[in-house]
C-alpha cells in the first residue's frame, strides 16, 4: 500500500511540475508575441513621424524618432533632430536637439554648430557647443 501511495505522490508531483512548466512556456510565448507586436507598431509609428516631418519641414536635415519598451513594459523614447538654421556659402549653421527617456531619467541635449566646406569641398571645418541636462 505504501508503494502505491508513493507512486501516486510522485505522479501528482510530476504532473504539477509539468503543469507549471507548460504555464511558464505559454506565458513566455504570449509575452514574446506581445513584445514583438509592440515593437512592430512603435517602429511603424516612428517611421511615419520621421517621414511626415522630413517631407513638411525642409530645414530638418536629419530626424530620429524611436519608441520602445524596457523591462516590465516601461516605455522609453528617443528623439534627435538636426535642423539647418542658416545656409552659408559652402557651409551651414545648425541646431541639434535630442530628448531621451530611459529608466525614469530624462535627458535633454541642445546644441548649435557651424560647418564650412573648404579646399574644393575636401575639408570640413566646424565648431559646436552643447548643453546637456538630465532630470531624474
Amino acid at each position: 500500500m505504501k508503494f502505491i501511495v508513493l507512486t501516486v505522490s510522485i505522479l501528482v508531483f510530476n504532473l504539477a511540475v509539468l503543469a507549471d512548466d507548460l504555464k511558464t512556456k505559454a506565458n513566455n510565448k504570449v509575452l514574446g508575441l506581445k513584445d514583438s507586436k509592440i515593437k512592430e507598431l512603435s517602429n511603424q509609428l516612428s517611421e511615419n513621424i520621421v517621414s511626415l516631418v522630413e517631407s513638411n519641414f525642409k530645414n530638418v536635415k536629419h530626424l530620429e524618432f524611436e519608441i520602445s519598451t524596457q523591462e516590465h513594459r516601461e516605455p522609453t523614447f528617443n528623439i534627435l533632430s538636426v535642423t539647418e538654421m542658416l545656409n552659408l556659402n559652402s557651409g551651414t549653421i545648425f541646431n541639434q536637439t535630442s530628448i531621451n527617456t530611459h529608466d525614469k531619467d530624462e535627458t535633454i541635449n541642445i546644441g548649435f554648430g557651424i560647418r564650412k566646406l573648404l579646399n574644393d569641398n575636401t575639408l570640413i571645418l566646424g565648431a559646436n557647443t552643447f548643453y546637456d541636462r538630465q532630470f531624474s
